[in-house]
């Protein structure tokens, strides 16, 4: 997708982003901050691929782009429910997650627990560079 075509459409979208949002546009996951460089936008509808409209893009940070597709990809439950209702639906359920997590663990629980593959969502979106 780094084609001219998209380039001018990722610059549209941010255009209509701010100016109906009055904000910058940020990850919809953990509101880190998007920009045209680093955010990526998942499409919530393939009906107008090649000629999206503002609201068929919703604009995620990379790690949770990421972790949506994995989500989206290894379930045939999410797929059953339709691209749009199912990519609002991990939104959520990522959001979700992202609040239950503490945010501080205490010392000794940090010590005491070797780290695993599988990482915190704000841990993975601190390494892709968000800046909340």
């Amino acid at each position: 997708m780094g084609s001219v075509a998209w380039q001018e459409k990722r610059r549209y979208w941010y255009q209509h982003w701010r100016s109906t949002h009055h904000s910058a546009p940020v990850c919809l996951v953990c509101g880190c901050r998007w920009s045209l460089r680093s955010g990526q936008l998942h499409h919530v509808t393939y009906m107008r691929l090649g000629n999206e409209e503002p609201d068929d893009l919703v604009p995620l940070c990379a790690a949770h782009h990421a972790r949506l597709h994995q989500l989206w990809d290894g379930s045939p439950q999410w797929r059953a429910l339709g691209r749009a209702t199912a990519t609002y639906g991990i939104i959520a359920l990522l959001r979700r997650r992202l609040q239950e997590q503490p945010e501080d663990p205490p010392a000794a629980e940090v010590h005491a627990t070797a780290p695993t593959s599988s990482q915190t969502a704000a841990q993975t979106a601190a390494q892709a560079g968000c800046v909340s």
